[in-house]
């Protein structure tokens, strides 16, 4: 059997609709992970971490709590800039998944696009 590719116009083409492509058609993207998804919130879900992630999160714990509290990162573009520097072999996006765990578990608050740490 070919395959079956199916090429878009996306300046011509403003929304495409996935789900009415069959499953065996290809769309290919300029250097975009494209994948069939079944609601818009799993779309745009931030990744999980995984296990092994979380001895980064302690490390970034253990380093931002060495920082003198008043030149800890008081934004969240600066502090995601920060933990990219302590890990420079993790992904954007699992950076972000750190940031918003820390966020979750209580360790920073934002208010205002400032943050405050509660560690």
């Amino acid at each position: 059997m070919t395959e079956q590719v199916l090429l878009v116009d996306f300046e011509n083409v403003p929304k495409l609709d996935l789900a009415a492509i069959p499953p065996g058609v290809k769309v290919p993207a300029r250097g975009l992970a494209v994948r069939r998804v079944e609601a818009t919130a799993e779309a745009f879900a931030l990744p999980t971490l995984a296990s092994g992630l979380d001895s980064h999160l302690m490390r970034v714990m253990q380093l931002l709590s060495k920082v003198d509290r008043n030149k800890r990162p008081r934004k969240r573009q600066t502090l995601l800039a920060q933990v990219g520097s302590f890990l420079p072999k993790v992904s954007a996006l699992e950076i972000e998944a750190l940031v918003a765990r820390l966020e979750r578990e209580g360790k920073i608050s934002q208010e205002q696009h400032r943050l405050t740490y509660h560690f």
